[in-house]
Formats: C-alpha cells, structure tokens, sequence
C-alpha cells in the first residue's frame, strides 16, 4: 500500500489507487469513488461545469493570495477530479484518447514540432492517431511530455495568462453543451474528449507552473479514498459551490474536508 495521506479506510471495499497509477487506472479509480455521488447530486454536466469552474477560481485565488504549495497541489487535484467527473458524464468518454490525439509523441498538433514553434497566427492543429504508448501513460508523464512541448512558452507568457486559458475552457464546455442536439452520439463524444483533454493540458500547465507534482498531488489527495467519509464510493453529502478564501485554507487540508 503507498504511503499517501488520508489514513486507511476503516469501511468499504479494499480498492486503493496505486502509486503512479496510469490515467486509464486514474479514471477508473474515480468512477469508482464518485460516480455514485455525482450521478445523485450532479445529475448534468452543466453543473459538473459549474463545479469545475469553481475549482479554477479558486486556484486562481489561491495564486493571488500568494498561496504554499501544499494550498496549490489540493486545488489542483480537485480541478483533475472534476474533470474526471465531467468525462463521466459523457458516457464515461477517455481523457486518454483525446490528450492522444490531439498533444501526440511526435509534437504540437499544430506546428508538428517538439518543442512547439507555433507564431500567433497558426495553422489549424492536426488530430494522430493514439499509440500504445501514450495510452498507458500516468499523469505524470503527461507532465512531462506537456512541459517538454510547451513549457518554454509558458513560462515566457506566465501563470495569470495560463489560468486565464484554463479558465476560458469552462466557457467552451459550456458553448459544446449547448450545440450537442447537431451531432451524433459519436460525434459528442469526440467532441467532449478533445475538450477535456485542452482542459486538462491547461490544468497540467498551471501545476508545472506552480511546482506540483500533478500525479503526486492526485495521488495524496484522493489516492486512499474519500478523505471525509472513508469509503468507496463517497457517501459524503452534495459538492459545496462557495468560494475558498484564504481563511480556509488551513481547513482544506484536513481530512474532514469535503473536495
């Protein structure tokens, strides 16, 4: 068992997340603790948006509030769970798939080149094929791969324009839902993957910027089960929407706190 905080769980199944676990397992592993819950308390997506956004905000805040990294590696793993609970929602669509696809081994989907070269006016990106590889690929080494692609450029346009994108993915989610009745089932799904793949290669970019392990994080933060209730799957009552100030930030890191 990895040593992750949280403590053991004292009630439910014996299903721990094993230390860098791969992000198929990842997914799975959160279906397994929130699914449940989310199907009960989060019955669309919209809301699941809404929830997601929430979390940007507050590691927005956070980065304002000139926060600890312990403060940034909790609210980035909230924002990967929250992703995860979206994806669920569409028919359980595979982040693995669309980070695949569209930020490949070979490079930039829009330039082709690794390191990415792009000018502001660039071509449209061009969708690979998934390899093997890639599709066994933990958190991490989407962190890695993300940071050798893009990382030069992210740093030279800083972490407010960083959070600025990953905020703007909130607005795009949103615009998908609204134009769903056009596309076929298939066509949804495809879509929703590449967008929550965008979503979480920003979400990876914020914690490169902020010096988090973003696998690490996940893996302290929810790898032993719900820190709240001590179960899988979460019995814990619905997702708080209010916002986290500083005040609270000695209070997020408590096991009692509900993510």
């Amino acid at each position: 068992m990895s040593e992750l905080s949280g403590g053991d769980l004292p009630k439910g199944p014996e299903r721990i997340l094993g230390e860098n676990a791969k992000l198929p397992e990842m997914e799975r592993f959160f279906g397994d603790l929130y699914g449940r819950r989310d199907s009960i308390y989060l019955p669309d997506r919209e809301i699941r948006a809404q929830l997601l956004y929430r979390g940007i905000d507050d590691l927005q805040s956070a980065v304002r509030q000139k926060a600890w990294l312990p403060i940034y590696e909790v609210m980035c793993a909230r924002i990967v769970s929250r992703i995860f609970s979206i994806a669920r929602g569409v028919d359980n669509v595979s982040l693995t798939e669309g980070l695949a696809k569209k930020y490949p081994l070979e490079g930039c989907a829009y330039c082709g080149q690794m390191p990415c070269v792009c000018q502001e006016n660039r071509d449209p990106y061009q969708l690979s094929t998934p390899t093997t590889e890639q599709e066994q690929w933990s958190l991490r080494d989407w962190q890695e791969h993300l940071t050798k692609m893009y990382g030069e450029k992210n740093q030279q346009r800083g972490i407010n324009y960083i959070l600025l994108r990953l905020g703007s993915e909130y607005g795009e989610l949103i615009s998908l839902e609204r134009v769903i009745p056009r596309y076929s089932i298939d066509e949804v799904k495809d879509k929703y993957s590449l967008e929550l793949a965008d979503t979480m290669a920003w979400t990876i970019a914020a914690a490169s910027m902020l010096r988090v392990d973003l696998q690490k994080a996940v893996e302290k933060r929810y790898g032993n089960g719900c820190r709240a209730c001590n179960q899988i799957p979460c019995v814990c009552p619905p997702h708080s929407f209010d916002q986290i100030s500083k005040d609270d930030y000695g209070h997020i890191l408590e096991a009692s706190f509900h993510s």
